[in-house]
């Protein structure tokens, strides 16, 4: 990997020119005209709501925000958002793994996150791990919303949800090209075509990574293409295509000893294991007024995705002569018409939503470290249907009071097939079935027009696994309950004065049965209470000056059980953010640092670090960045350094991969953006 990105990039290139002039041929008539702005009686976007939501703690990452970052992915710059944790797992955000008010953040499987409203995780039923996360080359926004989201969104909405907002059509021809190389020799291209035609707008992006990161063995060649088209149609309506495509070959580095961590951080014990991700996907949404400030909004999506991971059996050190082949491939297909409602005295939104997903899993035993094909261990299928409803009512009932009630109706049917187990023949099969009703109320009360107060009270819920549904050995169902939790919050959001905005949040969530493992039978077992405070301030100083903080300060607890009066893993008491900018015509320089306290790393609260690195305590630490931009006419150069002294530092621990995850020592970057 990584000499062939002359031709990867250029086989993307020529692609994306081909889609383009096809498409202008079909669409494009006698002269070029900028589509009509759309614009919905009574929608305006208060200052102070975020994604939809304003009676719950939710927080907005601007266009601007992302672009000052340069960001090698969406981890940089979600870190300095209150409330979520965020863990890098390699040092390139391939695979995210984002935990809402002390909840795990491993694989961001009690997160949902979603591309423009629609769910990304492969499969968000039966197995929300996310080994796939949305290029930040593609991202507008980002709305990160905390509270008042079950009703609206959907399932493992008890921490919370975050909507990659994508970049739209521009409203005249754009072409844009980004260079950016970081130290270690990893490139990162993005070619963009945007246009707007008589009743056609569209936008076109290539982009390819490859190289490596400052850490051994972290080789990676990615591709993707993506192509959005917006086509006005009569009566101010619209609709919206979107085409996407990825693939990603990527070396897994694994974790290290506390002897190796000291020794260099930056090594690596896992030669031969690497990470194969290719997806497809393709969504239609279309717009229509049916009436005076009503709109009939209906969506359809589908992906696919195939996620292959060859790790060898053994380290480097244990000579290892075989291989483990963890094979999935995703399927998913959904429909969800919506219809929204706008008057004088607010808004009511309903809709329904026909949710259907399949995983077919497969382990090999290969016959070589580095092999590729092998003998069939294990094989299952797994599919999960869905189907919701879902009503909600934002009720004015005074020029500055709002009342927020809502409900969702969800019915989970899950099903397994074993075709092998262990090698042998199983022929076993299994079903179960989940259904619960959720929701609750939100009020909010506007200081003035850009600011509000809020507060909430909210049931959410996360429906069983696949593996925790059915008994993955006998397909006897588990007879596991959602785990659910009650959510409540109080906070205010907004602009304070003129030059000061920000947001501050007291929250609590008690979960009444999270899903744990006793003696390796899965149960309801284990309440959990995660509660604290959480807020942001930005603000507009003097003479091109500007700062911005955040702070998260949390405390977790079980309930119950074994571990009852312990903290949560993977869950800091405090966490912390904070910037300064300076910009002064084309000049733009900012510092930023990140801190994150101590955490454990299991449920016991084990202090002392073992030597194979797997347990122990996380210490505190805290990270420098620097980043500059000169920008020209149309063009830009910047240029930064993340993890500005050097900071070694222990990000997180992994049993399976062996120990000690390191976070990225200090890393240079350069690049320039030109736009025509």
């Amino acid at each position: 990997m990584g000499k062939n990105k002359p031709i990867a990039f250029s086989q993307l290139a020529l692609g994306i020119a081909f889609l383009t002039q096809n498409t202008v041929a079909c669409f494009a008539q006698e002269g070029a005209l900028i589509l009509p702005e759309v614009q919905v009686k009574g929608q305006r976007k208060p200052a102070y709501e975020v994604g939809g939501v304003s009676a719950g703690a939710a927080t907005e990452v601007t266009p601007d925000e992302i672009r000052q970052v340069r960001p090698l992915s969406t981890d940089d710059v979600l870190r300095g958002v209150p409330g979520i944790h965020v863990v890098a797992e390699d040092g390139r955000g391939l695979r995210p793994n984002i935990g809402f008010r002390g909840l795990n953040p491993e694989r961001s499987r009690k997160t949902l996150l979603l591309m423009d409203g629609i769910p990304f995780q492969p499969a968000v039923y039966g197995d929300p791990a996310a080994y796939f996360n949305v290029p930040v080359e593609l991202i507008e926004s980002i709305d990160v919303i905390r509270g008042a989201s079950s009703v609206m969104y959907g399932p493992n909405t008890v921490g919370g949800v975050i909507n990659y907002r994508l970049r739209r059509p521009p409203r005249q021809r754009e072409l844009t090209f980004t260079e950016t190389v970081r130290q270690g020799e990893l490139f990162s291209t993005q070619f963009t075509y945007g246009n707007a035609f008589r009743h056609l707008g569209l936008l076109a992006t290539a982009y390819n990574k490859t190289g490596r990161t400052v850490r051994d063995n972290t080789d990676t060649e990615i591709n993707g293409l993506d192509l959005l088209l917006d086509v006005a149609t009569d009566r101010g309506g619209s609709l919206r295509f979107g085409l996407h495509g990825y693939r990603e070959i990527a070396q897994t580095p694994g974790g290290l000893s506390v002897a190796q961590f000291l020794a260099d951080p930056n090594s690596s014990q896992r030669s031969h294991d690497e990470f194969e991700g290719n997806r497809a996907a393709f969504d239609i949404r279309w717009s229509q007024p049916v009436g005076d400030g009503t709109t009939l909004e209906t969506l359809f999506y589908s992906n696919w995705f195939e996620r292959n991971w060859f790790i060898a059996d053994g380290v480097d050190a244990a000579n290892p002569t075989t291989n483990s082949q963890f094979l999935r491939d995703f399927f998913v297909i959904g429909l969800e018409p919506r219809l929204r409602v706008r008057h004088d005295w607010g808004a009511w939104t309903a809709g329904v939503r026909a949710h259907y997903e399949r995983m077919q899993d497969l382990q090999r035993r290969g016959a070589a470290v580095d092999a590729r094909s092998g003998v069939t261990r294990q094989e299952a299928t797994n599919e999960t249907t869905a189907l919701s409803a879902y009503t909600e009512l934002d009720y004015r009932v005074t020029d500055r009071l709002s009342l927020r009630p809502g409900l969702r109706y969800e019915y989970i049917d899950q099903t397994i097939r074993i075709g092998l187990r262990n090698g042998l023949p199983s022929g076993v099969s299994g079903s179960a079935t989940t259904a619960e009703l959720v929701g609750g109320i939100g009020a909010s009360y506007e200081l003035n027009p850009d600011a509000v107060l809020f507060a909430n009270a909210f049931r959410t819920f996360s429906p069983p696994q696949f593996s925790q549904a059915v008994d993955p050995t006998t397909g006897t169902d588990n007879d596991l309950n959602a785990e659910k939790a009650l959510n409540l919050e109080i906070g205010a959001r907004g602009r304070f004065t003129e030059r000061v905005k920000g947001e501050v949040t007291l929250f609590r969530v008690a979960f009444d049965n999270q899903i744990v493992s006793e003696a390796g039978k899965l149960v309801n077992a284990q309440d959990t209470l995660h509660e604290g405070l959480e807020g942001a301030l930005k603000a507009r100083l003097w003479h091109g000056f500007s700062a911005d903080a955040s702070f998260t300060l949390l405390r977790t607890e079980f309930r119950s059980g074994a571990n009852a009066g312990n903290e949560l893993p993977s869950a800091p008491k405090v966490k912390g953010a904070a910037g300064a900018n300076w910009e002064s015509g084309p000049y733009f320089v900012r510092v930023e640092a990140l801190h994150v306290g101590r955490q454990f790393s299991d449920a016991a609260n084990t202090v002392a670090e073992s030597p194979d690195g797997v347990k122990g305590q996380i210490p505190a630490y805290t990270v420098f960045n620097l980043r500059s931009e000169y920008r020209g006419g149309g063009w830009t150069v910047f240029a930064g350094v993340e993890n500005l002294f050097d900071k070694v530092y222990r990000e997180r621990r992994q049993a399976f991969f062996n120990g000690i995850f390191p976070g990225l020592t200090r890393t240079v970057y350069i690049g320039a953006e030109i736009k025509l």
